[in-house]
């Protein structure tokens, strides 16, 4: 039950989008399109210096950042555990055997990524940030309120 909160607060707050005209640049547009072809749920917003789009992809979520040329700012991508590079998720069990992969958050600029993977068992939740490389740190932990 409290997983299934804590999701749904997590994709509303990811799905808030403005619900003002946004007008984006056509050459923005098309090159997006052609781009990602398959994009489904797709919802621009306009900001003073950049445009953010959200959609989904084969069931993935991303949000894209544009600045107003269209150059690419950064992505930020979320899924599970099957999406996760093979080298990090070996890594990732190898030191947290008893954790189970909860959720995914992929971030990536134009000189790297990173993956800030939630994992989860009977008493904690815990963030573990990796590099593309498998480089892990753990960088937080908080005990799991008990289920009812």
């Amino acid at each position: 039950m409290k997983k299934n909160v804590i999701l749904s607060i997590s994709l509303l707050a990811f799905s808030v989008v403005a619900f003002a005209h946004t007008t984006v640049d056509e050459k923005i547009l098309q090159s997006f399109k052609e781009t990602f072809p398959k994009a489904e749920q797709v919802k621009w917003e306009e900001f003073s210096d950049n445009y953010i789009v959200n959609f989904v992809v084969m069931g993935i979520r991303e949000r894209i950042s544009y600045d107003k040329m269209g150059n690419f700012i950064n992505a930020t991508r979320y899924y599970t555990e099957e999406n996760l590079p093979l080298n990090i998720y070996c890594k990732i069990k190898k030191k947290y055997p008893s954790q189970k992969v909860f959720g995914v958050t992929e971030v990536e600029t134009e000189t790297s990524v990173e993956y800030y993977v939630k994992l989860q068992d009977d008493a904690n939740w815990t963030t573990v940030k990796s590099d593309s490389g498998g480089n892990l740190t753990q960088i937080e932990k908080y005990k799991r309120a008990p289920e009812n």
